[in-house]
C-alpha cells in the first residue's frame, strides 16, 4: 500500500508541520504486472489506515489497467489523483489541441519518455514544412 502524506511546513521549516492531507492507494491484483488499484483520499483529521478510512474518505479512487513495472510511481498518484477528483482533468490546461492529440500518439506508440516524444514532435514539424524527418 502507497501512502501519499501532504505536510504544511510554515515558513518552509519542519518546526510546527502539520499534516493536511492523506491518500492510500493499495493493489487489488496481487501485485500484477499490470495491476489495478484502489484508494482513498481521506479527510482532514481522519488519516488512519483502518478499515473505519473507508467509510470517512473524502474520495475514493480506482486505477485499471497501471504497468507498474514499467511506469514510475509519480504516474500512479498521478492517476489515482485524476481517478479521485474526475472534475480536474477538464482543468488541466494543454497547450492546444494539436499537443492532445500528439500526447495521445505518443501513447500509443508507447513512447513513455520526454525524448522519444520530442522526437516524434520534431519529425511531425518537418513534416509540416515540407522537410523529411531525420532518423535517430
Amino acid at each position: 500500500m502507497l501512502t501519499i502524506k501532504i505536510e504544511m511546513w510554515p515558513g518552509g521549516r519542519q518546526e510546527g508541520c502539520f499534516e493536511i492531507g492523506r491518500m492510500y492507494v493499495y493493489n487489488v491484483s496481487n501485485l500484477a504486472a499490470i495491476s489495478d488499484y484502489k484508494g482513498v483520499v481521506c479527510r482532514r483529521g481522519k488519516f488512519e489506515p483502518t478499515q473505519e478510512h473507508l467509510s470517512v474518505a473524502t474520495r475514493k479512487l480506482e486505477v485499471h489497467g497501471y504497468p507498474r513495472e514499467k511506469y514510475n510511481v509519480w504516474r500512479l498518484i498521478t492517476r489515482s489523483l485524476l481517478s479521485a477528483f474526475p472534475e480536474e482533468e477538464r482543468r488541466v490546461k494543454r497547450g492546444s489541441k494539436s499537443d492532445d492529440v500528439l500526447a495521445r500518439v505518443a501513447e500509443a506508440l508507447g513512447l513513455e519518455d520526454s525524448v522519444g516524444v520530442d522526437v516524434l514532435v520534431a519529425a511531425i514539424q518537418q513534416l509540416k514544412v515540407g522537410k523529411s524527418p531525420e532518423g535517430p
